[in-house]
């Protein structure tokens, strides 16, 4: 666990490095492995925390396996995002948030399925390929679920972006747009218009749309979080 998790902050803080660079980049995570719980794992606003493998019963008398939390490259990544984001733009909407750390982490590994493995059956902890819609219903405004509104929606919009130009250029262009799109989006619901700003050339004038609007407007209308 200990050896996993320190790669994996490697990996993620590179993933970052060559499109934005807060001062939190030049200090050091404290990251805490095998504390005595399972089935979780958390940001406590200074450093990383992952719980031992073991088993809990859930509300309705299932029992449930799960793995070491510091052993999952995607919960290392995800609780990495929780950092990365109260040390941009700050932590104000907790949704956001964890819809954030499910992006980071998808972003990183290309897959919809966050945390592979977390459940000691190989299943992942979410999927992000699936239509989430705001608003959200009452059974949904637990965090994480409503959470996967902001991560639906831009795992379909890095596919989009993938499928318009490729891989390489699509990936990067995805990157970039949520690296900086966490300095100006405070909440889930602001980020229609922060992307569609950072698709904009700022010179070009008010009523100038960017090359990538429909895209753009299509994706966050699909999940509720435009006017297609």
């Amino acid at each position: 666990a200990e050896n996993t998790t320190y790669y994996h902050l490697h990996v993620a803080q590179n993933w970052a490095r060559p499109v934005v660079s807060p001062r939190w980049f030049e200090t050091q995570v404290v990251a805490n492995v095998n504390l005595n719980d399972v089935c979780n794992a958390f940001w406590n606003g200074r450093a990383v925390n992952f719980f031992q493998s073991g088993s809990r019963t859930l509300p309705n008398g299932k029992s449930v396996g799960c793995s070491n939390t510091g052993e999952i490259a995607d919960v290392v990544y995800h609780e990495w995002g929780h950092g990365l984001h109260q040390n941009t733009g700050g932590i104000r909407d907790r949704a956001f948030s964890e819809g954030i750390g499910d992006t980071v982490a998808q972003l990183i590994t290309g897959s919809a399925d966050v945390g592979p493995g977390f459940f000691s059956d190989g299943r992942p902890v979410r999927n992000l390929d699936a239509n989430y819609m705001y608003p959200p219903k009452d059974d949904e405004r637990e965090v994480h679920k409503e959470g996967l509104i902001f991560g639906s929606t831009y795992y379909h919009l890095t596919k989009a972006l993938i499928e318009k130009y490729g891989n390489e250029v699509g990936r990067a262009t995805a990157r970039q747009w949520f690296l900086k799109m966490l300095y100006t989006a405070s909440q889930y619901t602001d980020t229609y218009e922060a992307i569609l700003a950072l698709d904009t050339d700022p010179f070009a004038g008010e009523d100038v749309r960017g090359s990538n609007f429909c895209l753009i407007n299509t994706t966050f209308a699909r999940h509720g979080l435009a006017v297609k």
